[in-house]
């Protein structure tokens, strides 16, 4: 398996044959503070094929808009891929997500994708780095 940002398309080609699954982070520019990497996602999740899988990190510093578009990308590309929304945990635990957040933010990915899934960072919450 590969965990990765999914941001360096061309370099995905040298491990693929390697692996038999991609777990691919969807960077939101609203809660990294790094610049869009749309274009990148979009074309690592082509070239991943059926072997990805997406995770998408979400807090209350996500903007809709962003999970909207991480939404359209996979319903664009790898329609039949399984998307993990995951609550941002602080290291000490404590889930940086409001109660309401995280349904609004699930039902907003199910429009356009089939199977969203909700996983918590576990690692953090037993204070695993």
């Amino acid at each position: 398996m590969l965990e990765t940002s999914g941001t360096q398309p061309d370099k995905l080609s040298i491990v693929l044959p390697f692996v038999d699954a991609v777990s691919m982070d969807i960077k939101l520019p609203s809660n990294t503070g790094e610049p869009p990497f749309w274009d990148a996602h979009a074309q690592f999740l082509a070239a991943a094929g059926d072997k990805a899988y997406v995770k998408i990190l979400v807090d209350d510093a996500t903007l809709l808009a962003d999970v909207e578009r991480a939404g359209e990308i996979v319903s664009a590309i790898a329609p039949a891929a399984a998307v993990f929304l995951q609550p941002i945990t602080a290291p000490t635990g404590r889930c940086d997500v409001q109660p309401g957040t995280l349904p609004h933010f699930f039902s907003t990915l199910r429009r356009r994708v089939a199977d969203v899934r909700v996983l918590p960072q576990t690692h953090k919450m037993l204070g695993i780095q």
